[in-house]
């Protein structure tokens, strides 16, 4: 039941954020803020690229069956800066460079608690296991076994979105450890034991390719020899 109501205070505050960020995006748009041209004449020759200045594409931010993708096209132009400019220029593996960036994110939401236990206690989180539970289950898969992982995480990655977006709505640091208590951290215990699942997962799999790859290469020189 808890998961029920979840599930609807979650799409209520997105269908309230994609309403205000539209009509912000539009306003700006319309109104030209920021822009400047000394001579008037020359507006008439200029073309412009929408993509340049779309902040949000609802349809991929909800229906993308993956965590990235549902992030890289909501409030685009944030995520554009903080890929450009965060990301790629921190000096780092892929996961610190993922937690720094989710820091710089949280700063850029605000000062409030549920913003940070959100992005650092649980995005990063996500989206590294994401890529190591792709690899596993997606990378060698056939087109229709693809197609089932696709549905099966989609689903996964809208109840994610939910159980992290939790910490948005309620800010408050107590409030949110006492729902993800009262769910016995459900999101956190499925994340981190798929996570693992992947790596035992990879690893064997690279062992395999490594034994396969050398009995070929032995095959091959007694042919020779």
């Amino acid at each position: 039941m808890k998961r029920f109501n979840l599930e609807i205070i979650e799409k209520k505050n997105c269908v309230q954020l994609f309403k205000e960020i539209s009509f912000i995006g539009l306003s700006l748009q319309v109104s030209t803020v920021s822009f400047r041209e000394n001579d008037p004449k020359s507006l008439s020759t200029i073309s412009y690229n929408f993509e340049t200045i779309r902040c949000m594409n609802e349809m991929a931010s909800e229906f993308k069956p993956t965590i990235r993708e549902g992030i890289r096209y909501w409030n685009m132009t944030v995520q554009y800066w903080l890929a450009m400019y965060i990301y790629r220029k921190t000096a780092a593996t892929k996961p610190i460079k993922t937690v720094v960036t989710m820091f710089v994110s949280a700063i850029w939401h605000g000062v409030h608690p549920g913003y940070y236990l959100s992005l650092l206690g649980g995005t990063p989180l996500l989206l590294i296991s994401e890529i190591e539970i792709e690899k596993a289950f997606r990378k060698h898969a056939s087109e229709t076994q693809q197609k089932i992982y696709d549905f099966v995480w989609y689903f996964v990655k809208m109840q994610s979105v939910s159980y992290m977006g939790i910490a948005f709505i309620l800010l408050d640091i107590k409030a949110i450890l006492h729902y993800w208590s009262s769910i016995y951290y459900f999101g956190h215990v499925f994340t981190i034991c798929m996570f693992v699942i992947a790596i035992i997962k990879n690893k064997i799999s690279k062992r395999i390719y490594k034994k396969d790859k050398k009995l070929s290469l032995e095959l091959t020189d007694s042919k020779l020899s």
